[in-house]
């Protein structure tokens, strides 16, 4: 049994999958909330002339987090053993980076333009700001796993 106090350890690559399924079931209840079931007239019986902005805009975010998910477990199974599965799991790491961009884009635009709660999806840009940079730490452990490989591969060399 480890003497390490909880803060001390790090997070392993199953704590970002978690945190992620979090933020993604986060953001489908406030898009729920807000905009509930996608409908073409509203409910007193106006024509919704948003509908097509909003199918748009839940889509892209949606997309966006089904491709950061599928970017995430396939970091996850790459297990590094040579520089071909770093520079794997690097591309994979980095394009879930540019899919938490997207989202957040996505969220920003929808709180500019289809009037939601500002201070609630703020909140959300947090969160994906917070997957970024845990994404990012993940990607620096990897640079010393890079770098030990390549310190290994010199000392054979010599």
């Amino acid at each position: 049994m480890s003497n390490l106090h909880a803060s001390e350890v790090k997070p392993t690559r199953d704590d970002y999958f978690d945190k992620f399924i979090d933020l993604r079931t986060k953001v489908y209840t406030y898009i729920d909330q807000d905009f509930g079931p996608s409908r073409k007239v509203n409910p007193d019986g106006t024509q919704n002339t948003s509908y097509w902005m909003i199918e748009k805009v839940r889509n892209r975010i949606d997309d966006s987090m089904a491709d950061m998910l599928t970017c995430i477990v396939q970091a996850r199974s790459i297990w590094i053993t040579n520089l071909y599965d770093y520079n794997e799991r690097r591309r994979y790491i980095n394009k879930a980076i540019g899919d938490c961009q997207v989202a957040i884009q996505e969220i920003q635009f929808a709180i500019r333009t289809l009037g939601v709660k500002p201070g609630k999806y703020l909140n959300l840009v947090d969160d994906f700001e917070t997957q970024v940079s845990s994404l990012r730490s993940w990607r620096t452990s990897d640079n010393a796993i890079k770098n030990k490989m390549m310190k290994e591969k010199q000392g054979l060399s010599l």
